[in-house]
């Protein structure tokens, strides 16, 4: 099932980050997707700095990914 494309975020792979094939680890795409949670909360107002003021937060608690390559 393909859910809606609701954001896009570009990150930038450093060398010591990847394989000895030049290709990003499965911890570091990890990661990125993280990052990218991080990103999509902020801009939508319920963020870190917007979440603490309030005494709350947001969790991710799960993590579903499907890969074709």
């Amino acid at each position: 099932m393909m859910l809606p494309k609701i954001g896009s975020y570009k990150f930038h792979i450093e060398s010591y980050v990847c394989d000895f094939r030049g290709k990003a680890t499965l911890p570091i795409i990890g990661n990125f997707i993280l990052q990218a949670a991080t990103i999509h909360a902020s801009e939508r107002g319920f963020g870190y700095d917007e979440m603490s003021e309030s005494n709350a937060a947001w969790v991710l608690s799960r993590l579903s990914v499907q890969m074709d390559e």
